[in-house]
């Protein structure tokens, strides 16, 4: 039953769990070293988790390592936007906070949880 959504949907959703917990791991104190890795990890775990979901069950691709590979490669356009979106806008909201911090010095006060 796929209420309402697309057949492999779940797969997708998944990948966008695991992207927010791997960059709350990732990104400790926002620099730019790890803004850019929560970044480049969350287009990977998006590439390989999305993509097993469209190739898991396809009769388009062979189910087969060589099939997920081909899968896998044809995506790369995609996550390649993927990668440049998530880049630009990451650069562009921290960015943002930043300039905000050192107008609003309220925002720069550290949290101990």
């Amino acid at each position: 039953m796929d209420y309402g959504f697309y057949q492999g949907w779940y797969y997708t959703y998944i990948a966008f769990i695991l992207m927010v917990l791997v960059g709350k791991l990732i990104i400790n104190k926002v620099n730019v070293q790890n803004v850019l890795g929560a970044g480049l990890a969350g287009v990977l775990i998006h590439w390989i988790v999305a993509d097993f979901g469209v190739w898991y069950g396809s009769t388009f691709y062979a189910q087969t390592i060589a099939g997920f590979w081909a899968c896998l490669v044809a995506a790369i356009p995609f996550e390649l936007n993927f990668l440049y979106g998530t880049l630009g806008y990451s650069a562009l909201m921290f960015g943002i906070f930043e300039a905000l911090k050192a107008k609003y010095p309220a925002l720069s006060v550290s949290r101990t949880v």
